[in-house]
């Protein structure tokens, strides 16, 4: 029982710091921004030779566009840079002198961290699911796209557990790399490469499953994949996998942060 009560004052003691924060506010504004950018394509994109015309249903394409373009490069992107702001604003508030000296275990610090970035990124995925068919609502308006058809509600729900099963692997990974090497360009361009290169590897190995990116990287496949049976759009199988190495990544991290934090935390001076 006083495990438990460990771990809930550390979540919420990392949860405060998380409020008003540049975390925040990227977990906010990336899906805004998305949605926003792709719904100004598709509008300027109407009409019988226009970009959402060319696939039919229309709708089907809008929820495909989102998914590849959130899986394959925004949501890597965002979860990076979330971890970075994250470690970067302890860093830089010298927080960790103080946190060290604290009576919670460092593992339980370390896990209230992964847990509420994840978390921020799991919100964002929330806004991400309630902006889509409400910008699909908006797009509806232009009367060059009025045939964009129903949105498939199965394939939406599989998109939104798709995406937050495929976050838990790439936030663990990210939470732990930040610390162990600070710096937005190196957190960045180990995302992109990495997502590039599971992306490159869907369909030559089934090891890709035991990459961080491994289920984002599959995004691109889903434009070739129109089936109609619920349930079969994503690589499902690939999910177990992706959960263990999560848990791994778990497990390294807080035994990193166990025996690196006090050295990390005097890096500056």
């Amino acid at each position: 029982m006083s495990n438990l009560k460990t771990h809930a004052s550390s979540f919420r003691a990392e949860a405060v710091k998380l409020r008003k924060s540049w975390p925040m506010l990227a977990a906010i504004l990336t899906p805004v921004c998305l949605v926003g950018f792709l719904g100004a394509i598709v509008w300027y994109s109407g009409g019988d030779g226009g970009v959402v015309m060319r696939f039919r249903p229309g709708s089907r394409f809008w929820l495909d566009l989102n998914v590849a373009g959130w899986n394959l490069f925004v949501m890597p992107a965002l979860a990076a840079m979330m971890a970075e702001l994250s470690w970067a604003q302890d860093r830089d508030a010298f927080a960790w002198r103080h946190l060290l000296c604290q009576p919670s275990p460092r593992v339980a610090q370390y896990l209230a961290k992964l847990t509420n970035l994840w978390g921020l990124l799991m919100l964002s995925q929330i806004l991400l699911f309630c902006l889509i068919p409400l910008t699909r609502l908006l797009l509806l308006k232009n009367e060059e796209l009025w045939m964009m058809g129903q949105m498939e509600i199965a394939l939406f729900w599989e998109f939104a557990c798709f995406s937050l099963v495929a976050s838990i692997p790439i936030m663990a990974f990210h939470t732990w790399f930040s610390f162990r090497l600070p710096g937005a360009g190196p957190a960045l361009g180990v995302a992109l490469v990495g997502t590039w290169g599971a992306m490159k590897l869907v369909g030559v190995t089934h090891l890709v499953q035991f990459l961080p990116w491994g289920l984002s990287g599959h995004a691109p496949t889903i434009f070739d994949r129109y089936k109609k049976v619920p349930w079969g759009y994503f690589p499902w199988k690939y999910c177990i996998g992706a959960v263990i190495l999560a848990l791994a990544l778990a497990a390294l991290g807080s035994l990193d942060f166990k025996r690196h934090a006090f050295t990390k935390s005097l890096e500056r001076d």
